[in-house]
């Protein structure tokens, strides 16, 4: 599934961050292509902590990639987010937003903090909180 409802506010605004986390992940899925037995994990490094995970688009819960066992997928908050501005592009003039809220999708997260290991099933993390990325094996 694609995204179908983004504001007008947003499809203007463009993360150079994302652009080039998403063309990572694209090289990682090419040599896991020429090579089945390489599995690339997202590894995103945060002034918190470091998080590894499988990349997910962000509206892709019909694609069996990012089918979780969760009753939610929790990207629908970003669909309601842009439902809300859409809501308001059509009432308000010149609508400003304060950052353009850019975020990675991961499922199967570990979030590594303080030699501390947390694991979540779905996480979203705003492309203005990570400082350095890379893909692991």
């Amino acid at each position: 599934m694609h995204d179908t409802l983004t504001p007008n506010v947003l499809k203007v605004e463009f993360s150079r961050k994302v652009i080039q986390i998403r063309a990572l992940v694209a090289l990682g899925n090419t040599e896991m292509k020429k090579d089945p037995s390489a599995n690339y994990k997202l590894m995103l490094l945060t002034s918190g902590g470091k998080i590894t995970g499988e990349y997910c688009e962000l509206y892709c819960s019909d694609d069996i990639c990012c089918q979780s066992d969760d009753k939610f997928d929790i990207s629908k908050v970003d669909e309601l987010a842009n439902k809300v501005l859409i809501d308001a592009e059509a009432e308000l003039v010149n609508i400003k937003l304060v950052d353009n809220a850019e975020f990675i999708k991961l499922k199967n997260a570990e979030i590594e903090c303080h030699g501390t290991i947390s694991k979540v099933s779905q996480l979203l993390v705003y492309a203005d909180q990570i400082i350095g990325f890379s893909l692991v094996e």
